[in-house]
């Protein structure tokens, strides 16, 4: 006999513990499902903790309007719960004078976005405030931050158990399937059906939306909405990622990370001009004022 629940968030990452919270605060009962042993272990606590400001994406497009009123967002709840962070402004630099066209692009582009606070600055006003970067102009870009993003992690995972909801880790989630009006998973050697789901499993994600044995042209109800299931596969019940084209495809970048010794030699965050497929390499600080490359 499967055991009934309310909601079930899967990932205790950044996003899956901020869902958590929201549906709390919506006065849902949710527990949260992490496969490892600590929140945060995959994509939440291997980046940058840039707090981007919205510069770049497409006018009206998800990810833009996303990007500028959470970041506001962010910065309003930091400080609310008192998580170290900072705006230490970002600098997207030109070394040429024939990126000066395409610099001028992306401020417009900010603009359209509602990133209201950009300003060009010329090579002597840079040297004031960077001395030791060379260019020709940059864009100042104020709102751009960063962010401790464990501690983050730990304040969204409070504000979730502080109104009796649970964050349970070393709990894998596989076998979802559809189950009349809910969704049925198994959780080690449980089985459980559940009213809403949200898969936010990162990479995971993928292969426990494919999990199961569901039936052709069946639905499973997920984060971006209702997902069909198998309406495509060679037979009944097989899925295959290529079932669900554009949204459920890995695209994979492969980065690194660089660390100076010592101390940054740089106050803001220093960007080249976008490159296809990145933003290129470039200097980020952490709060403790060190400084790494991307």
């Amino acid at each position: 006999m499967a055991e009934k629940l309310d909601c079930v968030v899967v990932g205790a990452g950044v996003v899956g513990l901020a869902i958590a919270r929201a549906l709390t605060l919506a006065g849902r009962d949710v527990i949260v499902l992490e496969a490892e042993a600590r929140i945060g272990m995959h994509s939440s606590s291997r980046n940058s903790e840039v707090i981007h400001a919205g510069i770049y994406y497409p006018e009206h497009s998800l990810k833009a309007r996303l990007c500028v009123r959470g970041r506001q967002l962010l910065y309003d709840y930091c400080t609310e719960r008192n998580v170290d962070h900072q705006r230490i402004g970002k600098l997207i630099v030109a070394t040429r004078e024939d990126e000066l066209d395409k610099l001028r692009k992306i401020q417009q582009q900010g603009l359209k976005n509602g990133v209201d606070d950009l300003r060009m600055m010329n090579a002597d006003e840079i040297g004031e405030i960077e001395p030791n970067v060379e260019c020709v102009s940059a864009l100042y870009s104020p709102s751009t931050g960063i962010v401790d993003s464990h501690a983050l992690m730990l304040a969204l995972q409070t504000d979730v158990e502080a109104h009796g909801n649970e964050v349970v880790l070393n709990s894998e989630v596989t076998n979802l399937n559809t189950a009349g009006q809910g969704l049925r998973f198994e959780c080690g050697d449980a089985a459980f059906v559940c009213k809403t789901l949200v898969n936010s499993a990162g990479l995971g994600a993928q292969a426990l939306a494919l999990s199961g044995d569901r039936p052709r042209g069946g639905l499973l109800q997920n984060a971006g909405g209702s997902i069909p299931v198998g309406a495509h596969s060679r037979q009944a019940g097989s899925r295959h990622a290529g079932d669900f084209p554009g949204l459920l495809q890995h695209y994979f970048a492969k980065g690194h990370y660089f660390a100076y010794q010592g101390k940054s030699p740089f106050k803001h965050l220093i960007y080249p001009l976008p490159i296809d497929g990145g933003l290129g390499i470039h200097a980020t600080n952490d709060l403790a004022g060190d400084s790494g490359q991307t």
